[in-house]
Order: C-alpha cells, then structure tokens, then sequence
C-alpha cells in the first residue's frame, strides 16, 4: 500500500541551447535548457465527469544549465513563447 503513494519517472534530458541573455540591460552567452508544461482540466462530482476540457494551456520557461530553482518570479527562469513549426 505504501508504494502506491510513489511515482517512478525517468529522467528526461533536454537538449542544451547555446543563447544570448539580456538582464537589467546587460548581454551574456550562457548554455540554457527549456521547459514546456502542459496543462489540463477536469471538474468531477461523485464519480460522475461534469467537464474534462483536456489541453487548457502551456508554460514554457528556460534556465541556464546548472540551475536547479526554476521560479520565474525568484529571478531564475524566463517565459517564452514556444514557435512551433
């Protein structure tokens, strides 16, 4: 019963990009990574689906490799706007 509280993932390795940073005015070369969250939503009451809208939204933010924190607003990452071809 315990181990049905866990969940196993593999690690996925993103490809490392090799970017220009602009902060506060200032340029710098660094090797960054990006992340993209997909986001869903479904509304259930007593076992009954009332709304499952599937793909709601998205979040994509990249960070210099290395960078363990991941916040947008602590400084660490930036939001970007995914161009899909």
């Amino acid at each position: 019963e315990e181990l049905e509280q866990y969940i196993l993932m593999r690690r996925i390795n993103p490809k490392i990009n090799h970017n220009l940073l602009v902060k506060a005015g200032e340029v710098r070369e660094a090797d960054t990574l990006s992340e993209l969250g997909v986001f869903g939503s479904a509304l259930f009451k007593e076992g009954s689906t009332l709304s499952n809208k599937g793909n709601v939204g998205h979040l994509l933010r990249t960070k210099t490799v290395g960078t363990n924190e991941g916040g947008v607003a602590a400084g660490m990452s930036v939001l970007d706007a995914p161009n899909l071809i």
